[in-house]
């Protein structure tokens, strides 16, 4: 498998995770063999979701091959309680996006755009404009440590990422994966969701810390 195919994949399963999570089952991507149920040896699915009396075995595809169908149609059957779910994945436009590395001036327009937002009262617009500079910040930190820093980013792999990099504690990203069901209700037509300063303030803080990369951290330190 390509190291194409694999991003593309974990992209896919941290996508499907938010989902699930949201409605409440507990998901696991590659799990362990010894997670499996009996009835499964002998196949390694990409993920599973479960909860009590609902639990889903998740494979990802990226386009179909002939007799794949059945073979998995029959791992689906094997097991009351249990159902399986292959979503199939062909290649999408933002795949062949390449974004820009931010630089700080342009992260700290971009909070101070949110906290305007957010004081005219457009707290939906300001959390979403938030998560976005969350993104880059992500994604400019990754470059700095020589990794992959031009494509998208999930809330889920933003927070990953900034927790794997040690921006951030885990008490934070707890919090921000918190932040981030709110974000994706408000991006995914939940026209009701509120969103109140508190979220808003918090997220913004934690941009406003982070905005200082680690760029200009080794400049000052060499002053």
């Amino acid at each position: 498998m390509s190291a194409d195919i694999i991003a593309r994949e974990r992209a896919v399963l941290e996508r499907l995770k938010e989902t699930y999570e949201h409605q409440g089952f507990q998901f696991f991507m590659e799990p362990l063999p010894e997670m499996l149920p009996a009835f499964l040896h002998g196949f390694q699915p990409d993920a599973m979701a479960l909860k009590p009396g609902e639990n889903y075995v998740i494979e990802v595809k990226f386009g179909r091959r002939p007799g794949e169908e059945h073979r998995l149609e029959t791992v689906g059957k094997r097991q009351p309680g249990w159902n399986l779910k292959v979503y199939y994945e062909s290649q999408r436009p933002e795949h062949d996006l390449r974004l820009s590395v931010a630089t700080r001036p342009q992260i700290e327009a971009q909070i101070a755009e949110a906290q305007q937002l957010a004081a005219d009262g457009h707290r939906k617009a300001a959390l979403l404009l938030g998560w976005s500079v969350l993104e880059a910040i992500a994604r400019a930190r990754s470059g700095y440590q020589g990794s992959a820093s031009q494509r998208i980013y999930s809330p889920a792999q933003t927070v990953q990422s900034l927790e794997m990099m040690g921006a951030i504690d885990r008490a934070t990203g707890q919090a921000l994966r918190a932040s981030a069901q709110l974000r994706n209700l408000a991006a995914h037509g939940a026209l009701d969701v509120a969103v109140d300063d508190t979220a808003v303030a918090e997220l913004l803080n934690v941009a406003r810390i982070l905005a200082v990369l680690p760029e200009a951290e080794s400049a000052a330190a060499g002053h």
